[in-house]
């Protein structure tokens, strides 16, 4: 949908559907667009009517020359509110942006609820002089420029996948609006509104920002009557995208009037599993298992059925997607209704393939929107409902964010998977596919170095032999060295009994061939890669 101000077109987007009003602004500075609350806007609107925009300069509004001095940027703004929000409503101010909702929060009080400054800002300023010094380097040597802003916005440990997303979503501007944008704003501030905001407030604000430093976020909760600071210690600029979980719930809680109070979060490295409670009465199991092909819920729903077997009383709520919820259903198991929520994983991995391609380690590596959806929907669950043990079948949202958020751990966690470790197809060191295989690498070695209670057991499905005898990449372990220092090998996991097939002539009556035809037997996926069948 589109706003329109001075015959400039201004997308915007509206989800949800029931619940309070939500207005997510991103920064105003046209360096990003709505694409920056990536995170938040699945998660959001299931709880509001969310609306987001892209400012003029970027995204799917346009790019004029000129218009980009904060009036014109505000009555942007008042044309978007206009047509889409309904007061009252929560406006949620990503950076620069804050200082349009300052404005708007003095202005028409009445119409907001909450304002959430998330790395916010009441003034900005360039380095100077600006069309001597910063504006040629724009223009001149745009990718260097863009890749030096979002490594400062990204402080904290293996955020190359932020980093290439702020570049992306910059490159879809041109260098002249951005020093148009930069130009116009210079020397702005709204320090004076600060003390006339009436607005119930809070701020979420990193100590490492290189952006907007931390003094300045302390000096502009200081200034606004009753405003709240949750300070994310070691975070960067850059938090509602490596701050997912957190920044979700602290929205979330604010804007229902759930407590918040002003305090300090931790880094993730800092970060510790709390004491395991109690078991319930019933033992229960919350089972997330993978839905990319069906091998990953045959082999659980095959652990299962035998759990149950050692176990009688222990109930299993399966938290998956389609197809495996199919295959629940068909089994008579139970499917939690929160699986209707879910973000489809096997649906994304087919959008990336083509007729007969698929790369799918970049799958994975674009998966990341889908995995914080999901990850916020388990996440919903277990904090509604108690469970005796949560089971990961290659949920690598489960296992990334519990790596991060290790405080929300409730219940002991089993991880299972059958393969370890990403490798690029070239062993190119310069390539992007090279950086992003280690990158992905070092994380995982890194989370259970610094976390290693948050997996209570972990599972190889399949034999160490199975795991290659070399570096994840440079400067790191031997992946096999390490799986065995990790991982437990349980050996290939049926789910179905291999004696019924072992009368190989009436196998092939079964399957239609002829005794004696040769066949060709096509083994695609984890099926014991490298072994001989």
């Amino acid at each position: 949908m589109y706003a329109h101000h001075d015959g400039v077109k201004l997308f915007y987007q509206t989800t949800g559907g029931s619940g309070p009003e939500l207005f997510l602004h991103p920064p105003s500075q046209p360096v990003v667009y709505s694409r920056a609350w990536k995170y938040q806007l699945a998660y959001l609107s299931r709880y509001f009517r969310v609306t987001v925009l892209d400012p003029r300069g970027n995204g799917r509004s346009d790019r004029p020359p000129a218009g980009y001095d904060l009036d014109t940027r505000y009555r942007d703004l008042l044309a978007v509110l206009d047509a889409a929000v309904r007061p009252p409503f929560a406006f949620v101010a990503l950076a620069c942006s804050a200082m349009l909702a300052f404005r708007y929060a003095v202005e028409h009080p009445d119409r907001l609820s909450h304002l959430i400054l998330v790395s916010g800002q009441y003034a900005e300023s360039v380095p100077g002089p600006f069309d001597e010094k910063v504006a040629p380097v724009i223009r001149n040597d745009f990718d260097n420029w863009r890749r030096r802003l979002f490594t400062r916005t990204f402080q904290e440990p293996h955020s190359l996948k932020g980093i290439e997303d702020g570049m992306a979503w910059t490159a879809e501007t041109t260098p002249e609006v951005l020093v148009e944008s930069l130009r116009a704003i210079d020397g702005t501030s709204v320090l004076d509104l600060l003390g006339r905001t009436r607005v119930p407030t809070l701020a979420l604000h990193g100590t490492r920002d290189k952006i907007v430093p931390y003094s300045h976020a302390q000096k502009m909760v200081a200034a606004i009557p009753g405003a709240r600071l949750v300070t994310f210690e070691g975070g960067g600029h850059g938090l509602a995208g490596r701050e997912q979980v957190k920044v979700n719930r602290l929205i979330r809680d604010f804007v229902l009037d759930r407590p918040v109070e002003p305090g300090s979060i931790p880094p993730a490295t800092e970060r510790t599993t709390p004491a395991r409670p109690g078991r319930s009465s019933e033992r229960r199991v919350l089972w997330v298992s993978s839905p990319i092909g069906l091998g990953h819920i045959q082999r659980d729903l095959a652990i299962a059925r035998k759990l149950r077997e050692i176990h009688p009383d222990v109930r299993v709520d399966f938290l998956t997607a389609d197809p495996a919820d199919r295959a629940v259903a068909h089994w008579g198991e139970r499917l939690h209704p929160a699986a209707r929520l879910l973000q489809n994983d096997s649906a994304h991995f087919e959008g990336w393939a083509g007729d007969h391609e698929l790369h799918a380690f970049n799958a994975l590596w674009d998966m990341d929107e889908n995995m914080a959806a999901n990850f916020m929907t388990f996440a919903d669950v277990v904090e509604r409902e108690r469970y005796d043990l949560w089971v990961s079948d290659e949920g690598l949202d489960l296992d990334y964010y519990l790596h991060e958020n290790p405080d929300l751990k409730r219940a002991p966690y089993v991880f299972l998977t059958d393969f370890i470790g990403m490798l690029p197809m070239r062993d190119d060191p310069g390539s992007t596919e090279f950086v992003r295989c280690r990158e992905k690498n070092a994380e995982n070695v890194d989370h259970l170095k610094v976390h290693p209670d948050v997996r209570d057991l972990s599972l190889l499905v399949g034999d160490a032999e199975d795991v290659l005898d070399r570096p994840f990449g440079p400067d790191l372990p031997n992946m096999r060295g390490w799986a065995r220092e990790h991982f437990s090998f349980p050996g290939y996991t049926w789910h179905f009994d291999p004696a019924a097939y072992r009368d190989r002539a009436a196998l092939r009556r079964e399957l239609g061939y002829r005794e004696g035809e040769r066949v060709i037997l096509v083994s695609v996926g984890g099926t014991r890669v490298g072994r001989h069948l």
